[in-house]
């Protein structure tokens, strides 16, 4: 039975908008955006390391991937943003990666949706003013920081991360060797309580031209992701932002894997496509899992 308040406002409504607004406040249509996009997060939280969301939490978000009636419950997602911030409130905040305030955010924002009229229209606007911002603040970083513009970021992180160094010693654009050396010098260096306060990199100087160009192409690439998703754009050119993110994860995450980061981009930009629903899950859902598969290479391979 609707409460008086629901019987107010569906008398003040027309017909097709009563009926939208009983359908979006009381169950969850099984083929709706929002139905896949809540069990695409879900299985996000599922995978996540303990460390970032809890074993409550991992719990509870296995068992609505298990069981969809639990999504008809609105409190169900006020219920898991609360476990996520719980966790996260009561770790070391300091601590925990960028994705995890993303994470957090998204989880909040599927909460209220839960609550609107229009739910998908709220989700989709949601998701896209999440990415926006995020590429947004990226951005500004990244013009503001000397080492990043200049490809002194790169250059390091090409001998220093493992991630990427695979990647670059199969391509020979920098020595084989390089990161274990690296990876010592660097060891020494912060164990060290005596000059010299650094050491010299062991890097390939014939590619010092790459990094520069690398950066540029980060930062042109990221402000377009910014610029798309907080523009009003019309339905016909909004495909820009699915090419835009979906080209962005499959290049970043084959360099450089990072699951958490770019599984949860996955989702919310799963919410934020005018793309059909069939059309969103084959490419949003591919690359979600590709991501994850990048991720977990070194364990499918036996790789130590």
């Amino acid at each position: 039975m609707t409460s008086r308040r629901q019987r107010a406002l569906a008398a003040k409504m027309d017909p097709a908008t009563a009926v939208e607004h009983k359908i979006s406040t009381s169950v969850v249509n099984v083929e709706s955006a929002f139905y896949f996009a809540a069990r695409l997060s879900l299985a996000y939280v599922a995978l996540s390391p303990v460390s970032d969301v809890g074993p409550i939490t991992q719990i509870v978000a296995v068992a609505g991937l298990f069981a969809p009636a639990l999504l008809k419950n609105r409190w169900y997602f006020v219920g898991l943003s609360a476990l996520l911030w719980i966790s996260f409130l009561i770790g070391a905040i300091w601590a925990f990666d960028n994705h995890v305030w993303l994470q957090n955010y998204w989880f909040f924002a599927l909460a209220l949706t839960r609550f609107a009229v229009n739910r998908e229209r709220a989700l989709a606007l949601s998701a896209r003013l999440l990415i926006g911002s995020a590429f947004l603040f990226a951005v500004v970083w990244k013009i503001t920081s000397s080492e990043f513009r200049t490809g002194a970021f790169f250059n390091f992180a090409s001998v220093t991360e493992i991630r990427m160094t695979r990647l670059f010693e199969w391509l020979h654009f920098i020595p084989q060797g390089a990161y274990r050396s690296n990876q010592n010098s660097l060891a020494g260096w912060a164990t060290s309580l005596q000059e010299p306060l650094g050491f010299t990199l062991n890097t390939d100087s014939t590619l010092q031209w790459f990094w520069p160009v690398l950066a540029f192409f980060t930062i042109f690439v990221e402000a377009t992701i910014a610029i798309t998703f907080l523009a009003p754009l019309s339905h016909r050119f909004s495909r820009v932002r699915d090419v835009s993110l979906l080209g962005f994860a499959l290049a970043t995450y084959l360099l450089l894997p990072v699951a958490g980061f770019g599984a949860m981009l996955m989702c919310i930009g799963f919410a934020s496509s005018d793309l059909p629903v069939n059309r969103r899950m084959r490419w949003y859902g591919g690359v979600f899992v590709f991501i994850l598969i990048m991720n977990y290479r070194d364990l499918l391979l036996g790789i130590t």
